[in-house]
């Protein structure tokens, strides 16, 4: 989305690409809901949420497409990254030692 003179475009690595379509596919199947048994294999889904996180962080802080008018919104929203990424560390610990 080049929006304005200054914004980049997104250009996934790695698997970020991938981890996309797999949320976006988890959230299909939950939002468009029929009964049925769900299983989902745990081990993937940390990668997928740090990957996803790092896409939204470069559409809020290096697309250039987002203005802050309030200080305050884009310190809550640094803050709620930062609060995700911590989440994400003991899944990320059990991951390398599991």
């Amino acid at each position: 989305m080049i929006m304005y003179i200054h914004s980049q475009k997104f250009v996934p690595k790695g698997a970020q690409g991938g981890s996309v379509k797999l949320l976006n596919r988890l959230r299909n199947e939950y939002i468009h809901f029929t009964p049925r048994v769900w299983v989902l294999e745990l081990a993937g889904l940390p990668k997928m949420a740090e990957d996803c996180l790092e896409v939204a962080e470069f559409l809020a802080w290096e697309s250039h497409n987002i203005f802050w008018k309030e200080d305050e919104l884009c310190e809550r929203l640094k803050r709620a990254f930062e609060a995700a990424h911590t989440a994400l560390l003991p899944l990320k610990k059990q991951r390398r030692n599991g």
